[in-house]
């Protein structure tokens, strides 16, 4: 029975290419033809099922437009959507006014639950907007790893509560916010640096 309805579906599929491999043509009927072919939502077009993107929401794993209509739609979304349209932004900020508190118990809540994304999230925004000419996403722990947990300026063990990381060449001089320009240093050496580029720290860099 298996065998036999594959074989059905697969005639219907090549009678859709001009062909039927088991050289019947078998006629598409309504309860096969769902199976390899599907109306658009938009055009109202029935096509073959390749032309649709899978759809993990949908009740049969397909969405509802086709391809090109989904192009299309999400081009005219988008324009819709822009950052300077007046209309979205004031009815974001009607709608920030609204839930300011809902929204400022949520936001602490993920820093609470991922505080290393985020502080990694926060000295990348730093470093663009000192205008970093390098930009990457830093993980602390292969820098801990690296330097081996020795401050790289007075060169003695660092605890994890103590650590920090400090930029060789600082941001406010144009330094990289990359690996290469990054040291584990304590909280305090890093504090009394300040933003000065010391000559020994930098001949650390390759």
């Amino acid at each position: 029975m298996l065998y036999s309805s594959c074989r059905v579906a697969a005639d219907h599929r090549s009678q859709v290419r001009g062909a039927s491999p088991s050289g019947s043509a078998v006629p598409l009927t309504p309860s096969t033809r769902r199976f390899i072919m599907r109306r658009c939502f938009r055009c109202h077009v029935e096509q073959p099922l390749s032309n649709f993107h899978k759809a993990k929401a949908s009740k049969d794993g397909m969405s509802r437009l086709c391809k090109n209509c989904k192009k299309i739609y999400d081009a005219t979304r988008h324009k819709k959507h822009l950052v300077n349209n007046p209309v979205v932004c004031a009815r974001k900020r009607a709608h920030r006014a609204k839930n300011l508190i809902k929204m400022r118990a949520k936001s602490a809540d993920y820093q609470k639950a991922h505080r290393p994304q985020h502080a990694e999230r926060q000295s990348r925004r730093r470093a663009s907007k000192r205008m970093a000419p390098i930009v990457e996403k830093i993980n602390p722990e292969i820098i801990f790893t690296r330097d081996k947990w020795i401050c790289q300026l007075c060169h003695k063990r660092v605890h994890r509560r103590n650590a920090s990381l400090d930029h060789v060449i600082p941001l406010s001089l144009k330094g990289e916010h990359s690996y290469r320009n990054i040291v584990l240093v304590h909280k305090r050496c890093n504090s009394q640096k300040g933003n000065r580029a010391i000559p020994q720290q930098q001949r650390l860099l390759p």
